[in-house]
C-alpha cells in the first residue's frame, strides 16, 4: 500500500487500489461493499528526517476530505504526540572513536490504545502508530453508527501543519502538563446505510459508462461498513537489508518489540468478511497490558512508602496485639 493513501477494498477476493476513483468506490460502498481506508493526512516521515535535524510537514491533500464528509467522518491535518509512545535512537556522542546510540521517547511514534467496546480490537496490545492524525466524527444526514477502534492514550497534545519536526525535542524532558488532551480518535468503523457523495449531483463520464454497462446507480446504500484509520504506515513491514528477512507489522526493531499491528489488521478484515467466529476466538485470549509510565512517575513515592512502610507497620501491630493476649492468657 503506498504511503500516500492506502485504500483496502474487502471483497472476495481482497483488491487493493492506490489511487481509487471516488465515484466507482461510492457506487461500490452503495451496493454494499466494505472499505478499509488507511491515510497519511501530512507528509511527516521519519525517513524524509534522514540526515537532516528537522523536517518540515505540510497537509498532503488525498481528495478524499468531501467523500469522508459524507460519511460523518474528518481527517484533520495535524499530528498526534503521545507521552505513551516507542523510542528510536539517537547519537549522544563518540567514545574511543566509535558513534554512540542511545533510545529517546519519539512522541509521533505513538502506542495507540484498542476500544474494549467492540469485537474488533477487544483485549488487543497496543498497536504502534506512526505520525498518526486525529480523527473528528460528524453528524449525517443518514443514521450511521460510528465505532472508536483506537485512542491516542490519555497523556496526548495536537500539533498544526505546517510544522517543523525537530529532533531536539528528545534532548528534554516533556512536560505532562501540555500533554493534556486524551483518548484522541485515531481509526474508527462506520456501520450503517450511506448517502452517496454523488447524491444530486452528476458525475461526469463515469455516470455515463455505468449506465452503458447496465449497472445501477444508487444514491443509499443497502448497508456497509467503512475503516478509516489516520496512519498509512500501521499495516507497513520492512526488510532486514542483511538477511532480506522480513519485518512484520508492529515489529519495533529497537526495542524489540511485537505490538499488536498485524492483530488488529486481520481482526477488521475477518469483521469485515462477516467471519466472526474467528474474530471472537481471538477476543478470549489475555493480554498483558503496559504500565501508565507518567502516573506511575508520579505516585512513585506514594507506592514506595505503601510497600516499605505498610508491611514493617503490621509486623509490629501483630507483635504488640500478640505479646497483650500472651500475657493475658499467662498473667
Amino acid at each position: 500500500i503506498p504511503q500516500e493513501i492506502g485504500v483496502v477494498i474487502v471483497s472476495r477476493p481482497i483488491q487493493v487500489f492506490s489511487i481509487p476513483d471516488k465515484f466507482k468506490l461510492d457506487q461500490y460502498i452503495m451496493h454494499g461493499g466494505k472499505v478499509v481506508f488507511m491515510v497519511d493526512r501530512t507528509t511527516a516521515s521519519l525517513d524524509s528526517m534522514k540526515g537532516d535535524a528537522q523536517f518540515l510537514a505540510l497537509n498532503r491533500e488525498l481528495g478524499l476530505d468531501d467523500l469522508f464528509f459524507k460519511y460523518g467522518v474528518r481527517v484533520a491535518p495535524d499530528l498526534v504526540q503521545d507521552l505513551e509512545c516507542t523510542r528510536i535512537p539517537m547519537f549522544v556522542g563518540q567514545t574511543a572513536g566509535e558513534s554512540q546510540f542511545e533510545l529517546f521517547p519519539w512522541y509521533y511514534d505513538l502506542l495507540a490504545v484498542p476500544s474494549d467496546q467492540h469485537e474488533i480490537t477487544r483485549s488487543l496490545d497496543r498497536v504502534n502508530s506512526f505520525f498518526a492524525s486525529s480523527i473528528d466524527t460528524l453528524k449525517t444526514k443518514s443514521r450511521i453508527k460510528k465505532t472508536i477502534l483506537l485512542t491516542s492514550s490519555p497523556y496526548a497534545r495536537l500539533q498544526g501543519v505546517p510544522a517543523t519536526i525537530d529532533f531536539n525535542i528528545l534532548r528534554y524532558p516533556p512536560e505532562p502538563s501540555e500533554f493534556g488532551q486524551s483518548f484522541v480518535p485515531l481509526a474508527v468503523l462506520l456501520e450503517g446505510k450511506f448517502n452517496s457523495l454523488f447524491e444530486n449531483r452528476p458525475a461526469g463520464e463515469a455516470t455515463e459508462n455505468y449506465k452503458s454497462a447496465g449497472m445501477e446507480i444508487k444514491s443509499t446504500s443497502t448497508g456497509g461498513a467503512v475503516v478509516i484509520v489516520s496512519d498509512g504506515e500501521l499495516i507497513k513491514t520492512g526488510v532486514t537489508k542483511s538477511t532480506g528477512e522480513i519485518i512484520p507489522a508492529g515489529y519495533n526493531i529497537y526495542e524489540g518489540m511485537q505490538f499488536a499491528n498485524k492483530a488488529f489488521i486481520i481482526n477488521t478484515l475477518e469483521y469485515l468478511l462477516d467471519e466472526r467466529g474467528l474474530t471472537a476466538s481471538r477476543n478470549r485470549s489475555i493480554k498483558l497490558r503496559l504500565i501508565d509510565k507518567n502516573k506511575a512517575a508520579e505516585e512513585k513515592l506514594k507506592w514506595q512508602l505503601v510497600n516499605i512502610l505498610f508491611p514493617l507497620l503490621a509486623l509490629a501491630l501483630f507483635g504488640i496485639i500478640y505479646q497483650f493476649v500472651r500475657r493475658r492468657i499467662y498473667t
